[in-house]
């Protein structure tokens, strides 16, 4: 991403231009507003409607960047390059540099060049802002030292004060809702495999504890991801009130719904089918069709999730002194209702994922070259 031609000002050249403005004291007056997720709790919701509503923000004192969220002719909801532009250029920024085409350190270094200049470029353009708000819930999902320390140098240099807010949701709800973006990013486990596999990654105070011990815990505001909570009931809302959004005449969105447990199966049927690569229109489809209550754990699969985070959740009330039902009360795992699967949902996702098969299949007989459009 490059700036505009008559903004191409060298790192030099714009260090000397704000000095001769004045504008270093005046960029430190504005404070930043680090959302890091965490994923599975509304983000894109959150992110969707703070790109949408831009001007209006503006408006407010509030500035939602361009920067890092731009890589032609893709533009995120997201600040996806922002891990790109902390990390050192030969850590692999999981999950991103293929999407973005950053493959090689010689790419991300162009590219971490290009978006310090561009982000710089843009804080001066709207210096008259009180705050600027960045977004990106892989900088929760991929988590460590190195991610924290180059966030807080990076946004230490140009911000007077950095508030940190992250949303957690109770463990076997964000397990549940995890697998559904599992299986419609081609996954291929079954829930039981899935649950199984995901306890025995880090936990929620292992990924905060970087975020904590740079920004302290007075800069991090943590939020419980449960309706009863929530502003409205709704993450959108909630975020906007959070942070000081007069969200009145907002158009908020709510966006990346779960597939239901029967879609579920039956696209996971389909990725088994491609062995992990099945078109993209599938996942469309499904997920356009198949939405409402995603698959739901049996008692033993939560018992398995409250076990494995009792100690988590100890160490997040400690640490950041939260009230337990101002986070999550481990006694809602037990009152949370099992899962209810009519016998014959086993058969009937098999039967719908043969027929999208079929489908597919006869659609791609009748397509040039014998072969359907992905």
């Amino acid at each position: 991403m490059k700036p505009a031609p008559g903004n191409r000002l060298t790192m030099q050249r714009l260090s000397a231009a704000l000095r001769v403005r004045g504008a270093e004291r005046e960029l430190l007056c504005m404070e930043c507003i680090l959302h890091i997720g965490a994923n599975k709790t509304g983000t894109t919701s959150i992110q969707k409607t703070l790109m949408s509503n831009a001007s209006q923000l503006k408006k407010q004192g509030f500035l939602y960047p361009r920067s890092g969220r731009s890589f032609p002719p893709k533009v995120f909801d997201r600040h996806a390059g922002l891990r790109m532009a902390v990390l050192p250029v030969d850590v692999d920024p999981r999950g991103l540099a293929a999407t973005v085409n950053l493959t090689t350190e010689e790419k991300r270094a162009v590219y971490r060049k290009d978006f310090i200049e561009a982000f710089d470029l843009e804080l001066l353009a709207n210096k008259d802002m009180r705050y600027t708000v960045v977004s990106d819930e892989a900088l929760f999902l991929f988590s460590d030292d190195l991610t924290a320390q180059g966030m807080f140098a990076f946004l230490k240099e140009r911000f007077q004060r950095t508030k940190v807010i992250v949303y957690l949701r109770r463990p076997d709800l964000y397990v549940a809702s995890a697998y559904s973006q599992f299986v419609k990013m081609g996954g291929c486990d079954d829930f039981e495999t899935f649950v199984e596999s995901s306890l025995q990654g880090p936990k929620y105070f292992d990924l905060l504890q970087p975020w904590r011990t740079v920004f302290g815990k007075e800069n991090i505001e943590v939020a419980c991801f449960d309706r009863r909570f929530l502003r409205g009931g709704d993450a959108v809302a909630d975020f906007l009130a959070r942070i000081g959004v007069d969200s009145t005449d907002f158009e908020h969105f709510q966006v990346n719904e779960s597939l239901s447990a029967l879609g579920c199966e039956a696209l996971r049927l389909v990725n088994v089918r491609f062995e992990g690569k099945a078109p993209r229109y599938f996942r469309r489809a499904f997920s356009r069709t198949f939405t409402g209550a995603s698959v739901q754990m049996s008692d033993r699969m939560k018992g398995a999730v409250r076990d494995a985070f009792k100690d988590d959740h100890e160490k997040l009330v400690e640490a950041f002194g939260l009230e337990c039902m101002e986070f999550y009360a481990l006694d809602d795992f037990d009152t949370a209702s099992a899962a209810q699967v009519p016998e014959d949902s086993p058969l009937l996702a098999r039967k719908i994922a043969d027929l999208a098969l079929a489908i597919q299949e006869r659609a791609a007989a009748r397509s040039p070259g014998g072969r359907s459009r992905t």
